[in-house]
């Protein structure tokens, strides 16, 4: 889940979170688990993105009790519709995208942790061509 808080008198803060699917069906308090982020939204401000580019603003790996994952976010131009990330052992992730940005998360063992330097992506824009 991608989400953006705007307050009155404190900047607008940006965000994401995980949580597994039982957890968003059924909430009960006390139970289960989930990993999230929240920023101020100028801490990833940066060079102005184009209609089509995709940026990797921030990756983490954590864990929700036993299972232990990967995380990866950043800002996507207007033009972006769709976003595959492509991990080391060939996993094809489909990123949550929403107003300008993304965010995606896969499982992962020991061997994969730390290993943001060979991920790829493949983009799709609104006009159905796809880069990557």
């Amino acid at each position: 889940m991608l989400f953006r808080v705007a307050g009155l008198s404190q900047p607008e803060l940006e965000g994401s979170c995980l949580m597994p699917e039982d957890l968003v069906r059924n909430p009960e308090p006390g139970e289960g688990g989930f990993f999230g982020g929240l920023s101020g939204a100028d801490d990833t401000a940066g060079p102005a993105r184009g209609r089509t580019a995709v940026r990797e603003d921030e990756y983490g790996v954590g864990s929700v009790g036993d299972d232990m994952f990967a995380r990866v976010e950043g800002q996507a131009g207007a033009d972006v519709a769709r976003i595959e990330v492509i991990t080391p052992g060939g996993l094809k992730v489909e990123a949550s995208v929403d107003e300008g940005h993304w965010a995606a998360w896969w499982p992962v063992d020991n061997d994969e942790l730390g290993a943001t330097e060979m991920l790829t992506y493949e983009v799709t824009l609104r006009d159905g061509t796809v880069t990557g």
